[in-house]
Protein backbone atom coordinates (compact mmCIF):
# COMPACT_ATOMS: atom_id res chain seq x y z
CA UNK A 1 0.00 0.00 0.00
CA UNK A 2 1.22 3.60 -0.93
CA UNK A 3 2.11 6.26 1.60
CA UNK A 4 -0.48 8.41 0.01
CA UNK A 5 -3.42 5.22 0.30
CA UNK A 6 -2.20 4.90 4.03
CA UNK A 7 -2.71 8.36 4.41
CA UNK A 8 -5.90 8.64 3.09
CA UNK A 9 -6.52 5.54 4.59
CA UNK A 10 -6.77 6.64 8.35
CA UNK A 11 -8.23 10.12 7.01
CA UNK A 12 -11.45 8.07 6.26
CA UNK A 13 -10.92 6.32 9.04
CA UNK A 14 -10.70 9.42 11.31
CA UNK A 15 -13.88 10.98 9.37
CA UNK A 16 -15.87 8.04 10.24
CA UNK A 17 -14.77 7.93 14.08
CA UNK A 18 -16.18 11.88 14.62
CA UNK A 19 -19.02 11.08 13.06
CA UNK A 20 -18.89 13.40 9.74
CA UNK A 21 -20.88 11.42 7.69
CA UNK A 22 -24.42 12.98 8.56
CA UNK A 23 -27.63 13.70 7.77
CA UNK A 24 -28.01 16.68 5.31
CA UNK A 25 -30.15 18.67 7.61
CA UNK A 26 -26.92 18.64 10.56
CA UNK A 27 -25.53 21.96 10.54
CA UNK A 28 -22.36 23.01 10.79
CA UNK A 29 -19.38 22.11 13.21
CA UNK A 30 -18.18 24.51 16.27
CA UNK A 31 -15.05 25.23 13.99
CA UNK A 32 -17.57 27.29 11.33
CA UNK A 33 -16.19 29.87 9.71
CA UNK A 34 -18.00 33.33 10.97
CA UNK A 35 -20.36 35.32 8.34
CA UNK A 36 -19.10 37.60 5.60
CA UNK A 37 -18.44 41.15 6.38
CA UNK A 38 -20.86 43.01 4.39
CA UNK A 39 -18.55 44.44 1.71
CA UNK A 40 -17.61 43.74 -2.24
CA UNK A 41 -15.60 40.60 -1.78
CA UNK A 42 -13.64 39.13 -4.91
CA UNK A 43 -12.55 35.50 -5.50
CA UNK A 44 -11.96 34.42 -9.11
CA UNK A 45 -11.50 30.97 -11.07
CA UNK A 46 -7.82 30.71 -12.19
CA UNK A 47 -7.83 28.21 -15.15
CA UNK A 48 -4.57 26.02 -16.12
CA UNK A 49 -4.67 27.28 -19.61
CA UNK A 50 -4.13 30.56 -18.43
CA UNK A 51 -0.71 29.50 -17.63
CA UNK A 52 1.91 32.18 -16.06
CA UNK A 53 -0.18 35.00 -17.11
CA UNK A 54 -3.06 33.86 -14.96
CA UNK A 55 -0.59 33.16 -12.34
CA UNK A 56 1.15 36.48 -12.15
CA UNK A 57 -2.27 38.41 -12.27
CA UNK A 58 -3.44 35.81 -9.15
CA UNK A 59 0.20 37.00 -7.47
CA UNK A 60 0.09 41.09 -7.99
CA UNK A 61 -3.72 41.04 -7.07
CA UNK A 62 -3.76 38.85 -3.90
CA UNK A 63 -4.63 40.97 -1.13
CA UNK A 64 -5.35 43.97 -3.26
CA UNK A 65 -8.28 43.26 -5.87
CA UNK A 66 -8.77 39.81 -5.11
CA UNK A 67 -9.37 38.15 -2.32
CA UNK A 68 -9.60 34.24 -3.06
CA UNK A 69 -8.04 32.30 -5.44
CA UNK A 70 -9.93 29.23 -6.87
CA UNK A 71 -7.18 27.02 -9.31
CA UNK A 72 -9.07 24.56 -11.37
CA UNK A 73 -6.05 22.34 -9.89
CA UNK A 74 -8.48 18.86 -9.83
CA UNK A 75 -10.75 17.04 -11.81
CA UNK A 76 -13.22 13.83 -10.36
CA UNK A 77 -12.73 9.95 -10.46
CA UNK A 78 -15.12 7.28 -10.87
CA UNK A 79 -13.54 5.71 -7.57
CA UNK A 80 -14.11 8.70 -5.35
CA UNK A 81 -10.76 9.95 -6.00
CA UNK A 82 -8.98 13.35 -7.58
CA UNK A 83 -7.70 13.98 -11.03
CA UNK A 84 -5.15 15.90 -10.26
CA UNK A 85 -3.30 18.75 -12.58
CA UNK A 86 0.03 19.01 -13.77
CA UNK A 87 -0.17 22.64 -12.12
CA UNK A 88 -1.37 21.45 -8.93
CA UNK A 89 0.38 21.69 -6.01
CA UNK A 90 2.39 24.77 -6.44
CA UNK A 91 3.61 25.66 -3.12
CA UNK A 92 5.32 28.64 -3.87
CA UNK A 93 2.28 29.89 -5.27
CA UNK A 94 -0.09 28.97 -2.87
CA UNK A 95 2.57 30.37 0.04
CA UNK A 96 2.36 34.11 -1.97
CA UNK A 97 -0.88 34.50 -1.93
CA UNK A 98 -1.11 33.66 1.69
CA UNK A 99 1.63 36.50 2.51
CA UNK A 100 -0.27 38.69 0.42
CA UNK A 101 -3.44 38.25 2.56
CA UNK A 102 -5.30 36.15 -0.23
CA UNK A 103 -6.84 33.29 0.46
CA UNK A 104 -6.28 29.50 -1.61
CA UNK A 105 -9.19 27.55 -2.54
CA UNK A 106 -9.05 25.53 -4.95
CA UNK A 107 -11.64 24.29 -7.17
CA UNK A 108 -12.68 20.22 -7.45
CA UNK A 109 -14.47 20.30 -10.92
CA UNK A 110 -16.58 17.89 -13.07
CA UNK A 111 -16.17 19.60 -16.44
CA UNK A 112 -15.55 16.26 -18.28
CA UNK A 113 -16.37 13.79 -15.33
CA UNK A 114 -20.10 13.34 -16.30
CA UNK A 115 -19.68 9.51 -15.16
CA UNK A 116 -17.51 10.33 -12.12
CA UNK A 117 -20.18 12.49 -10.53
CA UNK A 118 -23.24 9.76 -10.76
CA UNK A 119 -20.90 6.80 -9.53
CA UNK A 120 -19.63 8.71 -6.92
CA UNK A 121 -22.69 10.52 -5.71
CA UNK A 122 -24.67 6.74 -5.75
CA UNK A 123 -22.06 5.84 -3.47
CA UNK A 124 -21.77 6.05 0.48
CA UNK A 125 -18.48 4.76 0.80
CA UNK A 126 -17.44 6.41 -2.50
CA UNK A 127 -19.11 9.88 -0.96
CA UNK A 128 -16.42 9.11 2.42
CA UNK A 129 -13.51 8.32 0.24
CA UNK A 130 -13.55 11.14 -1.80
CA UNK A 131 -14.36 13.51 1.31
CA UNK A 132 -11.18 11.81 2.74
CA UNK A 133 -9.42 12.41 -0.20
CA UNK A 134 -10.20 16.48 -0.12
CA UNK A 135 -9.30 16.80 3.85
CA UNK A 136 -5.67 15.22 3.27
CA UNK A 137 -4.76 16.78 -0.36
CA UNK A 138 -6.23 20.30 1.69
CA UNK A 139 -3.93 19.87 4.71
CA UNK A 140 -1.08 18.82 2.81
CA UNK A 141 -0.83 21.70 1.02
CA UNK A 142 -2.50 24.35 3.59
CA UNK A 143 -5.79 24.98 1.50
CA UNK A 144 -8.20 27.47 3.60
CA UNK A 145 -10.52 25.51 1.67
CA UNK A 146 -12.05 24.13 -0.99
CA UNK A 147 -14.42 25.00 -4.39
CA UNK A 148 -17.29 22.97 -5.60
CA UNK A 149 -17.98 22.90 -8.98
CA UNK A 150 -19.81 20.02 -10.31
CA UNK A 151 -22.30 20.16 -13.04
CA UNK A 152 -23.65 17.35 -14.03
CA UNK A 153 -25.71 16.90 -10.71
CA UNK A 154 -29.22 15.48 -11.84
CA UNK A 155 -32.84 16.05 -10.43
CA UNK A 156 -32.41 12.00 -9.86
CA UNK A 157 -29.33 12.75 -7.37
CA UNK A 158 -29.66 16.00 -5.98
CA UNK A 159 -30.03 14.50 -2.59
CA UNK A 160 -27.46 12.59 -2.44
CA UNK A 161 -25.56 15.76 -3.64
CA UNK A 162 -26.37 17.72 -0.65
CA UNK A 163 -25.20 14.45 1.50
CA UNK A 164 -21.80 14.68 -0.11
CA UNK A 165 -21.98 18.57 0.36
CA UNK A 166 -22.84 17.91 4.40
CA UNK A 167 -20.06 15.69 4.55
CA UNK A 168 -17.87 17.65 3.22
CA UNK A 169 -18.76 20.74 5.04
CA UNK A 170 -18.49 18.91 8.43
CA UNK A 171 -15.13 17.71 7.49
CA UNK A 172 -14.28 21.24 6.40
CA UNK A 173 -15.79 23.06 9.64
CA UNK A 174 -14.22 20.95 12.06
CA UNK A 175 -10.68 22.05 10.90
CA UNK A 176 -12.00 25.78 10.25
CA UNK A 177 -12.22 25.55 6.61
CA UNK A 178 -14.61 27.00 4.15
CA UNK A 179 -16.63 25.09 1.46
CA UNK A 180 -17.16 27.26 -1.55
CA UNK A 181 -19.64 26.22 -4.28
CA UNK A 182 -19.94 27.25 -8.16
CA UNK A 183 -23.83 26.86 -8.92
CA UNK A 184 -25.55 27.74 -12.33
CA UNK A 185 -27.78 30.73 -12.15
CA UNK A 186 -31.52 29.89 -11.98
CA UNK A 187 -34.11 32.39 -11.91
CA UNK A 188 -37.11 30.11 -10.75
CA UNK A 189 -37.03 26.21 -9.55
CA UNK A 190 -37.25 24.99 -13.06
CA UNK A 191 -37.57 23.67 -15.55
CA UNK A 192 -33.75 24.39 -15.94
CA UNK A 193 -30.85 22.93 -13.79
CA UNK A 194 -33.28 20.74 -11.78
CA UNK A 195 -30.45 19.47 -10.09
CA UNK A 196 -29.31 22.58 -7.96
CA UNK A 197 -31.43 23.43 -5.14
CA UNK A 198 -30.83 26.64 -3.75
CA UNK A 199 -32.89 26.77 -0.55
CA UNK A 200 -31.20 23.18 0.48
CA UNK A 201 -27.67 23.63 -1.12
CA UNK A 202 -27.45 27.05 0.77
CA UNK A 203 -27.07 25.52 4.44
CA UNK A 204 -24.39 23.22 3.32
CA UNK A 205 -21.87 25.69 2.02
CA UNK A 206 -20.10 28.98 3.24
CA UNK A 207 -20.05 30.40 -0.23
CA UNK A 208 -22.76 30.34 -3.05
CA UNK A 209 -20.94 31.61 -6.42
CA UNK A 210 -23.36 31.85 -9.26
CA UNK A 211 -22.44 31.55 -12.68
CA UNK A 212 -24.66 34.42 -13.95
CA UNK A 213 -23.06 34.38 -17.17
CA UNK A 214 -23.77 32.32 -20.21
CA UNK A 215 -27.00 34.06 -21.20
CA UNK A 216 -26.14 34.11 -24.23
CA UNK A 217 -23.67 32.12 -26.70
CA UNK A 218 -23.16 29.21 -29.16
CA UNK A 219 -26.43 28.04 -28.29
CA UNK A 220 -27.97 31.40 -28.61
CA UNK A 221 -30.56 32.03 -31.79
CA UNK A 222 -28.27 35.56 -31.98
CA UNK A 223 -25.90 37.83 -30.48
CA UNK A 224 -26.82 38.75 -27.47
CA UNK A 225 -25.05 39.56 -23.76
CA UNK A 226 -23.10 37.17 -22.50
CA UNK A 227 -24.06 38.44 -18.70
CA UNK A 228 -27.01 41.40 -19.27
CA UNK A 229 -27.32 43.26 -16.03
CA UNK A 230 -31.22 42.50 -16.58
CA UNK A 231 -30.88 39.32 -16.55
CA UNK A 232 -28.36 39.33 -13.00
CA UNK A 233 -31.10 40.72 -11.56
CA UNK A 234 -33.43 37.77 -12.29
CA UNK A 235 -31.66 35.40 -11.00
CA UNK A 236 -30.36 37.60 -7.91
CA UNK A 237 -34.43 38.32 -7.06
CA UNK A 238 -34.90 34.61 -6.93
CA UNK A 239 -31.49 33.78 -5.51
CA UNK A 240 -32.08 36.30 -2.34
CA UNK A 241 -35.56 34.37 -1.47
CA UNK A 242 -33.54 31.28 -1.30
CA UNK A 243 -29.81 31.55 0.36
CA UNK A 244 -28.76 34.19 3.00
CA UNK A 245 -27.18 37.05 0.86
CA UNK A 246 -24.03 37.24 3.03
CA UNK A 247 -23.22 33.79 1.24
CA UNK A 248 -23.98 34.82 -2.16
CA UNK A 249 -21.58 36.05 -5.00
CA UNK A 250 -22.36 37.39 -8.58
CA UNK A 251 -20.27 35.33 -10.95
CA UNK A 252 -18.69 38.25 -13.69
CA UNK A 253 -17.65 36.69 -16.81
CA UNK A 254 -14.07 38.38 -18.20
CA UNK A 255 -15.02 37.04 -21.94
CA UNK A 256 -17.82 37.23 -24.86
CA UNK A 257 -18.56 35.28 -27.86
CA UNK A 258 -17.80 36.65 -31.52
CA UNK A 259 -20.78 35.60 -33.97
CA UNK A 260 -20.17 35.34 -37.88
CA UNK A 261 -23.45 36.52 -39.70
CA UNK A 262 -22.70 33.43 -41.91
CA UNK A 263 -24.02 30.90 -39.29
CA UNK A 264 -20.43 29.80 -39.10
CA UNK A 265 -18.85 28.55 -35.20
CA UNK A 266 -19.74 31.04 -32.60
CA UNK A 267 -15.72 31.65 -30.90
CA UNK A 268 -15.51 32.90 -27.42
CA UNK A 269 -13.52 36.12 -27.15
CA UNK A 270 -11.37 37.53 -24.12
CA UNK A 271 -10.25 41.29 -23.54
CA UNK A 272 -7.10 40.43 -25.56
CA UNK A 273 -8.21 38.14 -28.43
CA UNK A 274 -10.83 41.30 -28.86
CA UNK A 275 -8.33 43.76 -29.98
CA UNK A 276 -7.42 42.62 -33.23
CA UNK A 277 -11.30 42.37 -34.22
CA UNK A 278 -12.03 45.39 -32.83
CA UNK A 279 -9.81 47.75 -34.73
CA UNK A 280 -11.26 46.24 -38.03
CA UNK A 281 -14.88 47.98 -36.69
CA UNK A 282 -16.19 51.00 -38.42
CA UNK A 283 -18.19 52.31 -35.25
CA UNK A 284 -16.12 51.45 -32.66
CA UNK A 285 -17.64 49.75 -28.87
CA UNK A 286 -21.39 50.65 -28.04
CA UNK A 287 -22.04 50.25 -24.62
CA UNK A 288 -25.77 49.05 -23.89
CA UNK A 289 -26.25 50.73 -20.82
CA UNK A 290 -29.72 49.21 -20.06
CA UNK A 291 -28.00 45.92 -20.02
CA UNK A 292 -24.72 46.64 -18.62
CA UNK A 293 -22.79 45.14 -21.41
CA UNK A 294 -20.90 46.14 -23.96
CA UNK A 295 -20.46 45.34 -27.74
CA UNK A 296 -19.09 45.97 -31.46
CA UNK A 297 -19.56 45.44 -34.77
CA UNK A 298 -16.53 44.48 -37.95
CA UNK A 299 -16.72 43.14 -41.21
CA UNK A 300 -13.63 40.77 -41.63
CA UNK A 301 -13.51 38.55 -45.59
CA UNK A 302 -16.43 39.68 -46.21
CA UNK A 303 -18.52 38.70 -43.67
CA UNK A 304 -20.14 40.64 -40.87
CA UNK A 305 -19.61 40.22 -36.87
CA UNK A 306 -20.90 41.06 -33.60
CA UNK A 307 -19.10 40.58 -30.47
CA UNK A 308 -20.42 41.24 -27.43
CA UNK A 309 -18.04 41.35 -24.60
CA UNK A 310 -17.27 43.38 -21.22
CA UNK A 311 -15.16 46.78 -20.52
CA UNK A 312 -14.93 48.69 -17.53
CA UNK A 313 -18.20 50.15 -17.96
CA UNK A 314 -19.75 46.79 -17.89
CA UNK A 315 -17.61 45.52 -15.08
CA UNK A 316 -18.32 48.59 -12.92
CA UNK A 317 -22.27 48.05 -13.85
CA UNK A 318 -21.96 44.02 -12.25
CA UNK A 319 -19.95 44.87 -9.54
CA UNK A 320 -22.39 47.84 -8.44
CA UNK A 321 -25.09 44.67 -7.97
CA UNK A 322 -23.00 43.74 -4.67
CA UNK A 323 -24.71 46.38 -3.08
CA UNK A 324 -28.00 46.65 -4.77
CA UNK A 325 -28.61 43.46 -3.23
CA UNK A 326 -26.29 43.58 -0.08
CA UNK A 327 -24.62 40.44 -1.28
CA UNK A 328 -21.05 39.46 -0.66
CA UNK A 329 -19.42 39.81 -3.41
CA UNK A 330 -18.51 38.77 -7.01
CA UNK A 331 -16.64 36.15 -8.28
CA UNK A 332 -14.37 36.15 -11.97
CA UNK A 333 -14.26 33.84 -14.35
CA UNK A 334 -11.89 33.88 -15.33
CA UNK A 335 -8.53 35.03 -14.28
CA UNK A 336 -5.93 35.58 -17.12
CA UNK A 337 -9.16 36.59 -19.35
CA UNK A 338 -9.23 40.64 -18.56
CA UNK A 339 -7.60 43.63 -19.02
CA UNK A 340 -5.78 45.36 -16.20
CA UNK A 341 -7.97 48.23 -16.01
CA UNK A 342 -10.02 45.90 -15.00
CA UNK A 343 -8.91 45.50 -11.87
CA UNK A 344 -8.19 49.68 -11.58
CA UNK A 345 -12.14 49.35 -11.65
CA UNK A 346 -13.00 46.81 -9.26
CA UNK A 347 -10.80 48.15 -6.56
CA UNK A 348 -12.31 51.63 -7.11
CA UNK A 349 -16.01 50.30 -6.60
CA UNK A 350 -14.57 48.55 -2.98
CA UNK A 351 -13.31 51.47 -2.07
CA UNK A 352 -16.17 53.52 -3.15
CA UNK A 353 -18.57 50.58 -1.32
CA UNK A 354 -16.11 50.54 2.10
CA UNK A 355 -16.55 54.58 2.36
CA UNK A 356 -20.35 54.04 2.33
CA UNK A 357 -22.16 53.34 5.92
Amino acid sequence: MSERMVAVVLTLATLMASGCARDATTGGGAGAPSALEPKVKVAGWLPTWTGSKGRALVTRESGQALDECNAFWYGLKTDGTLKVSSSARNETFIEAIQAAGGEFIPTIHDVADRDATAAVLASSSLRTRFVAEVVLEMETYGYDGIDIDFEHVKSSNKDRFHLLLAELRDALHARGKILSIAIPGKRRPSPSWTGYDYEAVGPLVDRFKIMTYGAAGPWSSKPGPVAPTTWIRKVLDYAVTKVAPEKIYIGIPFYGFDWPANGAKVRSVTWSSAQSKLAKSSAGMVYDEARGSTMFEYRDAGVDHTVWFEDDRSIAAKTALVEEYQVAGIAIWALGYGADSFWTTISEARRAAASRP
